[in-house]
């Protein structure tokens, strides 16, 4: 293999390597408000994706919070009339550390619902941050039961968040909350997650968020294409130089 071609082939992988890596790190949903609460879906933007996001099983979304701080349904107090900036409940941010929502959006819901959410391009290692998961003065702690195995990243139960600390425990993929507020991670490629919620309470809220994007089919076969196309190239400079020699 000569020197053109060993310089062309690490470009080339150089190129590959890099392309992969695309998207912006810890995207956040960015809401808006949907033409009615309740509502059993919301599409929230998510940089370039989106995701929609649908409830079953009788149970709906009680009120949204959108990124500008306009609110409906459960939400409609917390419009643009609130503390200025609007009301953000994903502040304090010590449950959430420092990629945690970065805009005050939100989907509220107060008994047992079944959310799954879609996203419109596959993301890599999606997020879901949670507010006030159960109650510390309630008898009965409120549980997410996910369709995958998440991460704890960070939680409430040293530091706490707009409603101050709270417990959380974990048995399999099913998180139970009394007061928790915190930050999962699904690690791996998902175009879709479900969660399911058991009890009742004055009100949950979560947002959703990613830390990056599989690369669209096109941007891969162009990287693929280029390759070809390097290897075609230096392989035949290598043929003219031996037949010169």
């Amino acid at each position: 293999m000569n020197k053109t071609f060993r310089s062309l082939l690490g470009a080339a992988v150089c190129v590959a390597a890099a392309t992969p890596v695309v998207a912006q790190a810890q995207t956040w949903a960015s809401w808006s408000l949907p033409a009615v609460c309740p509502v059993n879906n919301v599409i929230v933007s998510l940089g370039s994706n989106t995701a929609m996001l649908t409830t079953d099983g009788g149970g709906l979304f009680s009120g949204v919070l959108a990124s500008n701080g306009a609110g409906c349904g459960g939400m409609a107090g917390f419009s643009t009339t609130a503390p200025n900036p609007p009301y953000n409940f994903w502040s304090p941010s010590a449950p959430y550390g420092a990629n945690g929502p970065n805009n005050p959006g939100l989907a509220q819901f107060i008994g047992p619902v079944r959310t799954t959410i879609t996203f419109s391009t596959a993301v890599v290692n999606p997020l879901l941050a949670f507010n006030s998961l159960g109650n510390l003065t309630q008898p009965n702690a409120v549980t997410l039961t996910f369709s995958d195995a998440f991460q704890l990243l960070s939680d409430n139960t040293t530091a706490g968040g707009a409603w101050g600390t709270g417990t959380n425990s974990i048995v399999g993929n099913t998180l139970t909350g009394n007061e928790f507020s915190g930050l999962l991670r699904f690690n791996g490629t998902f175009t879709s997650l479900t969660f399911e919620s058991s009890g009742t309470e004055n009100w949950s809220a979560f947002t959703v968020g990613y830390e990056s994007e599989v690369p669209e089919p096109s941007t891969v076969g162009l990287v693929l294409t280029g390759l070809f196309a390097l290897g075609v190239t230096a392989r035949r400079r290598q043929r003219q130089g031996l037949s010169q020699s």
